[in-house]
């Protein structure tokens, strides 16, 4: 297994700490397993906890059946776990191979939650709140006074670690990614695979919706629209949780018509295996279609219109449906116009980026925060530690090998935790010349998500000491991964700095920007000897077709 920061089993640490992982729902189990996991494979006693009916502290809001509207402060509240609540989420564990026991260990060293610290006074450890969701509306719920009294909150990423920060001091967000999703992630996306897993007969493009609950939720207006819609796609309807427990009699009439996924625990199979992904503009499943880069459309209607918040410029990683009168519409353009440039900038805001290893990283924070002196939260770091880290990173950085791994680690394990900070620029700026062009765009894509941040790849670009392949690949990267204003003309008067020996390695280097390949056969093909040159390379390469029309432009060249 890999490992995440630090040194798994920390021998230094004689006594076996103790992690709670209190439950109070079916879907929180998808959220905590891969964090659960991560945790005993580093020794820890983690457990999750699953207390019945009577004895169970959770208790919420409920909807007023005839309006839907949930009053979240100071409504009608009840006890959330129930006979058959206690049963479901029972069986799920059990039929996942996941223990759990019924009684609360109140002196665990913490105790996990994806909800506030009211069902938690009886524990005296540390109490941890894990974000199940990110959104994309300005006015969030799980970044409000939920986060409050908690003594720290592992987040998506950087739009909701800034979100939070009114709630909590900073030292105690940490931004780990999206943990949920780190096995599927590191297995691979295979859309195939996922769609086989859910037995569904008919081979037309799929739709995945899932709206919201109480108010929120358009299910009601839009129920007929997506029904109509079941002529052309797949449609599958993932009900809200919560729906499911207040709200079972606003998909009675919509099991009739489309397949209603209610025993479904989690969304990571589902959103894998959309061609769409159809969600209310507050459900955080937008958002979890823009991780698994799937396309998604977001329904709006009078009840939830634009103007509630909806994230300024989200519109270039998602499609809006403003009424169900235009919905054929909205999906014809989901479908077909390519936002996956926007997806992927907005992934970078959204979530922290950890290579995949997400739920390592949000162990790894939740020993470090066991683990400081006094008790007191942590990420394992403070701005001292940081410098000295820095003042012995930074010098090496550029020495490549091994010393640029390390210093690209301590980038990736540092940058979440003060993003934008001017000594890990330094760092990024020792590095980005060190760098294979798959690890340039990450940083990249990291440095940039911080507003007012350099661009790493347009600096490599314009840098006359890197190596021209790098800065080939950089003005590509910067061109088609982040739009950079002036990159096309850079990258043009690139060619001509690659000499005919580096021909096969700057092919190499735009594997990762594909588009760009032909432009530079173009502009490398300039004499003869070029052309003979990159034909070689080209054939080398496997590109018989190109090679050939490369040598005979290069022949003409020669009768010229």
């Amino acid at each position: 297994m890999p490992k995440a920061i630090g040194e798994m089993g920390r021998l230094t640490h004689m006594r076996t700490r103790t992690v709670d992982v209190y439950l109070y729902s079916g879907h929180e189990v998808a959220v905590m397993e891969p964090i659960w996991l991560a945790l005993r494979q580093r020794g820890v006693d983690a457990q999750f906890v699953l207390e019945p009916p009577g004895t169970h502290r959770a208790m919420g809001a409920v909807p007023n059946p005839d309006t839907w509207r949930v009053q979240h402060s100071g409504g009608p509240i009840e006890p959330l776990m129930d006979e058959a609540t206690y049963v479901a989420v029972s069986e799920l564990l059990a039929s996942r191979d996941l223990p759990f026991i019924s009684a609360s260990r109140t002196h665990a060293d913490a105790v996990l939650t994806t909800q506030g610290h009211g069902w938690l006074l009886h524990y005296s450890g540390l109490k941890i709140r894990v974000e199940y969701g990110a959104s994309v509306f300005a006015d969030v719920y799980g970044h409000g006074e939920i986060n409050a009294a908690m003594d720290a909150v592992l987040t998506h990423g950087l739009y909701s670690t800034r979100s939070i920060s009114s709630q909590l001091p900073s030292d105690r967000i940490i931004p780990v990614g999206y943990p949920k999703w780190a096995p599927a992630m590191r297995a691979g996306l295979n859309r195939q695979q996922a769609r086989d897993s859910l037995d569904l007969d008919s081979t037309k493009p799929l739709i995945v919706w899932t709206p919201t609950w109480a108010h929120n939720a358009t299910i009601d207006s839009y129920a007929a629209a997506v029904v109509a819609l079941s002529d052309q796609y797949e449609v599958v309807l993932k009900p809200h949780h919560n729906t499911l427990r207040f709200e079972g009699e606003r998909i009675n009439e919509l099991a009739k018509h489309i397949t209603v996924l209610d025993n479904a625990h989690t969304l990571v199979p589902l959103v894998t295996a959309a061609d769409l992904v159809v969600a209310d503009a507050r459900s955080g499943c937008l958002a979890e279609a823009v991780f698994a880069d799937r396309c998604a459309l977001g329904l709006l209607d009078r009840a939830t219109p634009r103007s509630l918040g909806v994230l300024e410029g989200f519109d270039d990683a998602v499609a809006f449906c403003a009424s169900p009168d235009e919905l054929v519409g909205a999906v014809t353009d989901a479908l077909g116009t390519d936002r996956s440039a926007g997806r992927a900038m907005w992934r970078s805001w959204l979530y922290a980026d950890h290579h995949n290893q997400d739920d390592h990283v949000a162990a790894e924070a939740i020993i470090n925060l066991i683990d400081a002196p006094g008790r007191r939260p942590t990420t394992g770091l403070n701005l001292a530690t940081l410098d000295e880290l820095l003042d012995a990173t930074i010098p090496l950085a550029a020495q490549g090998g091994e010393a640029t791994a390390k210093a690209l680690h301590t980038l990736r394990r540092t940058w979440p935790i003060w993003p934008g900070h001017p000594r890990l620029l330094k760092l990024v700026d020792a590095l980005r010349t060190s760098l294979a062009p798959e690890e340039l765009a990450g940083v990249a894509a990291m440095v940039r998500a911080v507003p007012h941040s350099p661009c790493p790849a347009m600096a490599t670009a314009n840098d006359p000491g890197a190596a021209p392949t790098l800065r080939l690949a950089a003005a590509a990267i910067a061109s088609d991964r982040f739009l950079e204003p002036g990159a096309d003309e850079l990258f043009f008067s690139l060619i001509a700095t690659v000499p005919e020996p580096q021909f096969a390695e700057a092919l190499a280097s735009l594997a990762l920007v594909p588009d760009a390949l032909p432009a530079f056969v173009q502009g490398a093909a300039t004499t003869p000897s070029r052309c003979k040159a990159l034909a070689q390379a080209l054939n080398n390469l496997g590109a018989s077709e190109q090679a050939a029309a490369v040598a005979h432009h290069g022949e003409r060249l020669v009768l010229q």
